[in-house]
């Protein structure tokens, strides 16, 4: 018998056979081949050598063999060993990346460390896709995703959005989602040195969400935002109870660091700002983000400005209208915490304004509702007020503002349900207690003044005071309720049978905070030897009261008994007069 000849591939063989047409057998598996090729030995070639009595044997006793491994075949077959080197064989062909890459919805991803690498790549065509492991190193936070497609003569490259290839035909297109860029994917470093500013402008006009990963970034200039509704944001702080922190830190020094023209909506959170945060922003979310160094914000319009730290800084807010400050922190500030000037419609609520130079400045400023914050420790006052009015300062909490809680001139303001402590301005209680008064103001018209409380103070206001249609109710004085209190005036000794004048001087009655305008004679008292309980109104021995409006308060009294007597001269508090408080602490 001749030598056995291995034909390869199989179905060549099978097509040599014949009887059955070609694309029939090219369609057949392998095993329907091994079961063709068995029928056709049987049918065929075993009956046509039956008469060679040398090779019938041989022929047979392959057949069984065969016959055998087709019948078995699948027992025999190793079907993970099959698989594992059809998979080998489409890997290293490449198909298999291609299959993949096409359920992905990718055509492809080659992978560079950096975006220099890709840059350098040559085995780059029209249609690959590429990812980066960092834009300037590994793992940098600037890994990103491009779409390398032909040039074309409106592109601009930037070395961000487009990068050039080198293939100079070609450019790798950033590919984002959700229209959010991380700026370290356009190249900003975040090393605090380098000015990261030129990085941050690429994504204006281009993305709506703006991430900020954990770094400090640089700015030597103010990046001016000119498109509207863009989302600056970092990485929030690690507690939940704290408001923010400094992972994604700004630093800008020379300038603001944006700048925001007028009607422009853009939104930040989870930021700090170092040096000049953000000037004239307008219509805009300010959430969760701290602010150190010279000034936080310019000139705020329509803000709303929640839960921010203003920390180590000249000044927190410098000027805003119509804007809503809440659940913020304004701890120190060295020159205001809030600089209100030509500031109208402002709400200031919920926020904790402590260790100051000075609380809040107001001047030109109306309209304003200072509202449910706390006041302490500032070094001069929690609040001054110059030439502002129709503004409200209601359920504030002030403690321990150095000189004094409230300063300035009042008009047509709402002064409600707020508490005036003085403390000790040393938590160890080795300190003074401060301040002495509630109010340091020289002019008071058409306010209102209902339910504030007044504790451990020794006066409400700290000098005379002008007052004009003015109301009181409500209010209390170290716990004791203010109208109908009787205050000492002072002392007179009048010989026996003689008419003498006792007289107080308006800078005699600062120390009381007392301003006795239009005082009616029945509100004067004069006491001897009696107890203050029996003290009685128009006492037939004051002959005369009367009230000099440059000087003081003047009254004779008329001691008609035959031995000297000392009076002790009270006025009653009065806040019913329709025009005038007579006299208050």
């Amino acid at each position: 018998m001749k030598e056995l000849k291995f034909i390869s591939p199989f179905k060549k063989l099978c097509i040599t056979i014949g009887n059955l047409p070609t694309a029939y057998i090219e369609s057949m598996s392998y095993y329907e081949g091994l079961t063709f090729l068995v029928n056709y030995l049987a049918n065929n070639v075993i009956p046509a050598v039956n008469n060679n009595s040398e090779v019938v044997k041989e022929l047979q006793d392959q057949f069984v063999i065969l016959k055998d491994y087709v019948d078995n075949y699948f027992e025999n077959l190793d079907v993970q060993e099959e698989i594992n080197n059809k998979l080998d064989e489409m890997a290293d062909s490449g198909q298999l990346t291609d299959i993949i890459a096409q359920y992905l919805g990718l055509a492809g991803m080659i992978t560079f460390n950096t975006v220099a690498e890709m840059k350098a790549a040559e085995n780059l065509v029209d249609g690959s896709k590429c990812q980066t492991l960092g834009y300037y190193n590994v793992n940098d936070s600037g890994n990103s995703i491009y779409k390398v497609r032909e040039i074309i003569n409106t592109d601009v490259i930037d070395e961000a959005t487009l990068i050039a290839l080198h293939d100079v035909n070609l450019v790798a297109e950033l590919v984002t989602a959700n229209n959010t860029v991380n700026v370290k994917q356009l190249g900003a470093v975040g090393d605090g040195v380098e000015d990261d500013s030129v990085y941050f402008r690429k994504a204006i006009g281009k993305y709506k969400n703006v991430e900020v990963p954990i770094g400090e970034y640089y700015f030597d200039t103010s990046v001016v935002l000119t498109g509207n509704d863009i989302n600056f944001y970092g990485v929030p702080a690690i507690s939940p109870n704290v408001l923010a922190d400094e992972r994604s830190k700004i630093i800008c020094t020379n300038d603001y660091a944006f700048t925001i023209g007028w009607g422009n909506v853009n939104n930040f959170s989870y930021l700090s700002f170092s040096g000049y945060g953000l000037n004239e922003p307008t219509s805009s979310v300010i959430e969760n983000c701290m602010f150190q160094g010279k000034t936080g914000l310019r000139k705020a319009r329509m803000e709303q400005i929640d839960k921010c730290m203003f920390r180590d800084m000249e000044i927190g807010i410098d000027e805003m209208t119509d804007t809503v400050v809440t659940n913020c922190v304004f701890n120190p500030c060295s020159v205001k915490a809030i600089n209100l000037v030509n500031s109208n419609d402002n709400r200031i609520l919920n926020n904790r304004i402590t260790w100051n130079e000075l609380g809040i400045y107001a001047r030109s400023s109306n309209y304003n509702n200072i509202s449910n914050n706390i006041f302490d420790r500032n070094t001069t006052y929690g609040i001054d007020i110059e030439s502002s009015s129709l503004n409200v300062i209601s359920n504030n909490i002030f403690e321990r503002n150095l000189e004094n809680h409230i300063k300035g001139k009042l008009y047509y303001c709402n002064i409600n349900g707020n508490v005036f402590m003085a403390k000790n301005s040393l938590d160890d209680q080795t300190g003074v207690v401060v301040p002495t008064s509630a109010f340091d103001t020289a002019n008071i018209k058409g306010c209102t003044f209902t339910g504030n409380a007044m504790n451990n103070m020794s006066k409400m206001f700290k000098n005379s005071v002008a007052w004009e249609d003015n109301s009181f109710s409500g209010n209390t004085f170290n716990y004791i309720p203010l109208e109908g209190q009787l205050v000492e005036l002072g002392t007179i000794t009048i010989p026996a049978n003689t008419e003498s004048l006792f007289s107080k001087s308006w800078s005699g009655f600062g120390y009381l905070g007392v301003r006795p305008f239009d005082m009616d004679i029945s509100y004067i008292v004069a006491r001897y030897g009696s107890p203050k309980d029996n003290l009685y109104q128009g006492d037939q021995r004051i002959t005369k009261f009367y009230v000099n409006n440059n000087s003081g308060i003047y009254c004779r009294i008329n001691n008609d008994t035959a031995s000297s007597i000392e009076y002790t001269i009270y006025a009653k508090i009065s806040v019913n007069n329709p025009r005038y408080v007579e006299v208050t602490l």
